[in-house]
């Protein structure tokens, strides 16, 4: 049985070494020397098929399993791939998730060019009329437009009796976990899909500056987070 502490190591660290094209156990290997080389020895091990390698990479091959049999990874052809996300069932692609964005608010240059002056070491606080505000106040307001106030999940609007439409902002990284305020760091959802993103059973496959992948209670998204 592999070292409790490793194989812990190994089950963690296996999903996010798979990518959304799918991954061979050899990259998995690869990955997990630069990674974890507190794991990685030269202490051989025959397999029951009279194969010989090392021990290591069978208690991989064991967290490969545990992860397939509790149905977090699934197996085609000669890889891995995060559950759901096979190449035949994947409906996004990162070129056709990207080419969203290029569709969508181009014209709001104003606002985009704006939201691009923010970092994480931005000041908290800003001045607009000569009010001083909390500067995530005006990032998600900016943000809600430049999203036409639509969830990012569904694509729903929210009209309000008086006018203008409702809608949230969640933090991909929370704010209690120092997330910071900005436009990678933050959807724009209905308030049904902001519970369910906050409290679901989330898995994040892939985040970047210009785009989101993950699964959200069995089901998988790709949101772009470009302007």
């Amino acid at each position: 049985m592999p070292s409790e502490t490793c194989f812990s190591k190994f089950r963690k660290i296996i999903p996010e070494t798979i990518k959304v094209n799918g991954t061979r156990t050899r990259d998995i290997y690869l990955e997990i020397e630069k990674v974890l080389p507190e794991c990685v020895n030269s202490e051989p091990y025959i397999w029951k098929s009279g194969k010989s390698g090392l021990r290591w990479q069978h208690n991989v091959r064991e967290a490969l399993d545990y992860l397939h049999r509790h149905k977090v990874i699934a197996h085609e052809g000669d890889k891995w791939f995060i559950n759901g996300f096979t190449d035949s069932e994947f409906e996004y692609s990162k070129a056709e998730c990207l080419l969203e964005v290029q569709n969508s608010g181009l014209e709001k240059s104003r606002l985009i060019e704006s939201l691009n002056d923010i970092s994480p070491e931005s000041s908290e606080y800003i001045t607009i009329s000569g009010k001083r505000l909390k500067r995530d106040y005006d990032t998600i307001d900016k943000l809600k437009r430049v999203r036409d106030y639509r969830c990012q999940i569904c694509g729903k609007t929210i009209p309000k009796k008086m006018g203008g439409f409702y809608i949230e902002a969640a933090h991909i990284q929370a704010k209690k976990e120092k997330g910071p305020e900005t436009p990678d760091n933050l959807l724009i959802l209905c308030p049904n899909h902001h519970k369910e993103f906050d409290y679901g059973d989330l898995e994040i496959i892939q985040h970047t500056k210009e785009l989101i992948i993950f699964q959200l209670n069995g089901s998988n998204y790709c949101i772009p987070l470009s302007l």
